[in-house]
């Protein structure tokens, strides 16, 4: 902890000793028994003077005795007796003999000096040594672990004569801050960063690190020991998802193979890297059977000869089969056609053909065709004779043509059975058309298999249990201690990989004690003080502090006392005292101050300042009262009669200044000439000229006047005879006031020419143009000119060089220059101009050295990203701060590529609304995809699913028919009843509305019957 305060010695100079006496001895005995003799009384020092302090008074009194006048008899006294013992041993004493009367004289013969002293013992006084009091302890070296604390006192005054000479401890030293240091946790350098916890989407992944050093004694404890970051930011793959393949399309073709489609659409689209959409169109083949085909004739050619030259013959013309019917096309019409032609009656002429020709092949080898024989005419016919038909046509081939059969592409290879260790796959192919007609017949084989996924299956790694720990390496500073386990079942064919095998953990992580080491003592500092007793010191550096219970550090400070001449005693003065009363209370005076020597200068310390001084007061001007001159004669009455008045005046002689009293009333008026008037009216005369101004400036008054020429009488007055104006308002020149000059006041310096200056104050400034104050108001001279002593100063240390050795101890050094040397009694320069210290004592450190890595352990993981280490040993360790050794494990990752993902669907969701309400509807319910599969994970079950609902059968309500007609009334007359009915067409079931009523009768009243027998006599 930081010290809240710090002392240090001060004001160490011896103070002044004033000298002390004892109280005065009686008085001896009268030196003579009468005719006037003397006596007399001392006192001893019992406090000598010293350091300046005030000097002892007198030391004998002698005074008149027995002075009554005695008979004339010569005086006779004794031999001297021997000196007695001195009053001080030391110092300067006295010591007196005396001598005895013998004979008394009388008359006015007197007796010599019975007692005579003189000094004694001249030699000053063994001085003891005097000592401050035991100042505070300093704070402590050390913060924890064994420290110590230093106390010292000071030598007021030295030992001197012989005194009691000064202890030789003058410093004091106690253990403190004992408790053991705090030890701070120290921890490893982080690991590798773990696998993320996902690939994608925003995971997490972590690293940590171990406890090298366990914190101890309030030491900082440890931080976290593993941290937590994001990864894989980047938004995950989504796959294309799309939905089932709708129906086939309507055929482009009705035979002669035509092309159908169908199509599905995108229900999730790819993102990120996702699976690329699927196709999303397929087209299939369809009515591959060949389309039939129309025959297709040529054009009729020429007209043949006519059969007959005459008696109608008939003409024949061709045409020829182009393209002939197929697959039930249109068959060919007639290849040839017949017309009448030389119709002109022949000579009767029979008609004579040829025999029929062979038959044409048949148009066609299956499906119907056609074939045609001729003949021709060999005689024609006259007459009306015609000749037969010259050509036959008949069908042929009529059986149906054969029919191929078509079977469909070979479908994709389905999923294999097995992951692993050898499955099965099928595909298939269905019958688009079927072999009629002896046409090539279907296959027998629709689906063929075979086999996939032959690779072995992954066999995972099995592995015994750990080992137990083995003993630490080291007992202190961080070991390892190791544990392993054996391979018992080897991983196989991609099966998971080994774990690691042989685990490291630090061990004993104490730190091991550490000694404190000190260097050597480094040189005495500069005395503290050049003359009256200082202190030097010399330090000694903590090379190795203590820690984990090595040895404490020793003292690191010691002081010793130099210097101890007499200092100079510069004059000390008192306190001003107060200013005496200024000498005018204004308008400028002078007052006085004085000082009192306390101490006096001793060993050519500085001489001592003027002891009094003086300053201006009270500039400010004093107040100037106005002064006018004594009133000036009446003038004239301004009436002859019935009371006129008249007027005086003064003026002023001194205007008023700074507060003066204001100056009275100039003018003066009274009443005259009061007796009555005769009845005269006033005539006056014309106005004088105005009179020169009564003042030249600061407002006065001018007058003019003007005479009765004609009195009144009566009671009318005259008006006035005289008028006052202001003139000269303008203000008076002021001319500037000074104050005296003040004393000089006391010199800048004690020596080495200091200046000293006077003032004086404006008293009046000038105004209204009167004469300017002087500018100069401050006036100095130069005063104590004799040169000053100058204390030899010397430049602040250098920086200490850099050590010889960078560890292991060296030595390095620091100097300091005269910047002033010492003059005119000046304190002298201050040894020593170089020091040297020892350094870099700590032992050298030693990097730590590791051994090559091992091989890397197998991956943690067979897909999706895993993790293997390698590990590696240290051959010696860090120590005297040395490198530290670098990590033992490392890691990198392996076995990247992602692992198969099978699909996951979520639960089925609630059902939909029936179809129907009744007699069997459908609903359905679905499931969405929670995971889709990946990289040959397992493909996803069906998302929807239909059940059938509301099986039970639906209400039926009874239906009936319209109301018939009203039928017939049950008798003609008398009152009767007629109904009429309706028929039930559709019977109520399961729950439905049941059948109203099916008759309805309507009475039939009020009509009387006519009383007529009923018919055949009946009653």
């Amino acid at each position: 902890m930081d010290p809240v305060f710090e002392q240090q010695l001060c004001n160490t100079d011896p103070c002044p000793i004033d000298c002390v006496v004892s109280a005065w001895s009686p008085w001896a005995n009268c030196s003579v028994p009468c005719g006037g003799g003397s006596q007399q009384r001392s006192r001893n020092v019992t406090i000598a003077a010293a350091y300046g302090g005030a000097s002892c008074p007198e030391l004998i009194q002698v005074q008149s005795c027995n002075a009554q006048k005695c008979p004339d008899t010569k005086c006779t006294v004794t031999a001297w007796s021997s000196y007695d013992s001195c009053t001080k041993s030391c110092g300067g004493g006295t010591h007196t003999r005396t001598r005895s009367i013998l004979v008394r004289p009388t008359g006015n013969e007197t007796c010599p000096v019975l007692s005579e002293t003189t000094s004694c013992n001249t030699n000053s006084c063994p001085v003891d040594c005097v000592v401050s009091d035991w100042g505070t302890y300093s704070s402590c070296s050390l913060p924890c672990g064994g420290g110590q604390k230093t106390r010292t006192r000071t030598i007021l005054v030295q030992s001197a004569f012989g005194g009691t000479a000064c202890p030789t401890v003058l410093s004091d030293d106690l253990p403190c801050n004992e408790q053991p240091c705090p030890i701070d946790c120290v921890v490893s350098g982080w690991g590798p960063w773990g696998s993320c916890s996902k690939t994608c989407g925003g995971g997490v992944q972590s690293r940590e690190r171990v406890i090298t050093v366990q914190p101890a004694n309030g030491g900082l404890p440890c931080p976290e020991l593993s941290e937590v970051t994001a990864c894989s930011l980047q938004p995950c793959p989504v796959d294309c998802i799309v939905g089932d393949w709708g129906i086939w399309g309507v055929c482009s073709k009705s035979c002669g193979n035509g092309t159908k489609t169908r199509s599905r659409h995108i229900d999730v689209q790819p993102e990120n890297g996702g699976l690329a959409c699927p196709e999303l169109s397929q087209v299939s083949s369809c009515n591959e059977q060949p389309c039939p085909i129309d025959c297709v004739l040529s054009a009729w050619g020429p007209w043949e000869t006519c059969s007959a030259e005459c008696g109608g013959g008939q003409t024949v013309r061709h045409r020829t089969v182009d393209v002939p019917a197929a697959n039930g096309g249109a068959p060919c019409g007639s290849l040839s056609e017949t017309a009448a032609c030389n119709e002109l009656k022949c000579p009767d002429v029979k008609c004579i053909v040829s025999d029929w020709s062979e038959w044409t092949p048949c148009s066609v080898t299956c499906g119907g065709g056609t074939q045609s024989h001729n003949r021709i005419i060999v005689l024609r016919p006259t007459g009306l004779e015609r000749c037969p038909a010259l050509e036959e046509t008949r069908t042929c081939n009529e059986l149906p043509c054969p029919v191929d059969c078509i079977v469909t592409d070979w479908s994709a290879w389905g999923l294999c059975s097995r992951d692993c260790g050898t499955g099965e796959q099928t595909r298939t192919r269905t019958i688009s058309r079927q072999d009629a007609y002896g046409g090539i017949p279907c296959p027998s084989v629709l689906s063929e298999s075979q086999k996939c996924n032959e690779q072995p299956c992954p066999v995972d790694c099995v592995l015994s249990e750990w080992s137990l720990w083995s003993g630490c390496t080291v007992a202190c500073a961080g070991g390892t201690s190791t544990r392993s386990r054996a391979v018992i079942t080897a991983p196989a064919n991609g099966g998971l990989a080994c774990g690691p095998l042989e685990e490291i953990k630090t061990c004993n992580p104490q730190p091991c004690p550490v000694d404190c080491v000190v260097s050597d003592w480094g040189e005495w500092s500069a005395c503290s003080k050049s003359c009256g007793g200082g202190e030097r010191k010399r330090h000694r550096t903590v090379v190795t502090s203590p820690q984990y219970n090595g040895k404490s550090c020793p003292m690191l400070d010691e002081y010793d006392i130099c210097n101890t001449d007499h200092c100079p005693v510069d004059c000390v003065v008192g306190l001003w005292s107060e200013w005496t009363t200024c000498s005018h209370a204004c308008g400028g005076g002078k007052r006085t101050r004085t000082r009192a020597v306390q101490i006096d200068a001793a060993y050519g310390g500085l001489a001592c300042p003027p002891l009094s001084e003086s300053e201006a007061c009270n500039p400010t001007p004093c107040p100037v009262d106005c002064q006018v001159s004594e009133w000036g004669p009446w003038n004239q009455c301004s009436a002859p009669c019935a009371g006129g008045t008249r007027s005086r005046e003064r003026v002023i002689n001194v205007q008023p200044a700074f507060g003066g009293n204001p100056c009275p009333a100039l003018l003066e008026y009274e009443g005259c000439n009061e007796q009555a008037c005769p009845d005269v009216k006033c005539q006056v005369s014309d106005w004088s000229d105005w009179s020169p101004c009564s003042v030249p400036c600061g407002g006065g008054i001018n007058k003019r006047t003007r005479t009765v020429v004609v009195a009144p009488t009566g009671t009318e007055q005259c008006s006035a005879l005289s008028e006052l104006r202001s003139c000269n308002e303008q203000p008076c020149p002021i001319d500037c006031v000074m104050s005296a000059w003040s004393d000089f006041d006391t010199c800048t310096k004690l020596c080495g020419s200091g200046s000293q200056s006077r003032t004086r104050t404006v008293l009046v400034r000038a105004a209204y143009g009167g004469q300017e104050c002087p500018t100069v108001l401050t006036e100095s001279r130069v005063c104590n000119e004799l040169p000053c002593p100058v204390d030899c100063s010397v430049s602040e240390w250098s920086g200490w060089t850099d050590c010889s050795v960078q560890c292991g101890g060296g030595t390095q050094t620091r100097s300091r220059s005269i910047v002033i040397p010492a003059a005119n009694g000046g304190a002298s320069c201050p040894e020593p101009r170089s020091q040297s210290q020892h350094c870099n004592a700590h032992a050298c450190p030693v990097d730590c050295v590791v051994a090559q890595w091992d091989n890397w352990g197998p991956c943690s993981q067979s897909c999706g990203g895993g993790e293997r280490k390698r590990l590696r040993a240290v051959i010696t360790q860090a120590a005297n701060g040395g490198a530290a050794c670098p990590a033992l494990e490392e890691y990198e990752r392996c076995n990247e590529q992602p692992c198969a993902i099978d699909c996951v669907v979520g639960q089925w969701g609630q059902w939909g609304v029936c179809s129907k309400d009744c007699g069997t509807g459908q609903r359905t319910r679905m499931r969405a995809i929670v995971t889709p599969a990946q990289n040959g994970g397992a493909a996803c079950p069906d998302l929807v699913e239909t059940e059938d609902c509301n099986t039970q059968s639906c209400p039926i309500n009874c239906v009936v028919s319209p109301w018939s007609s009203w039928h017939d009334c049950s008798v003609s007359c008398g009152g009767g009843q007629q109904n009429r009915t309706r028929t039930i067409t559709t019977a109520a079931a399961w729950g439905g509305d049941a059948c109203p009523f099916l008759v309805e009768h309507m009475p039939r009243h009020g009509n009387p019957c006519p009383v007529r027998p009923c018919p055949g006599g009946l009653e």
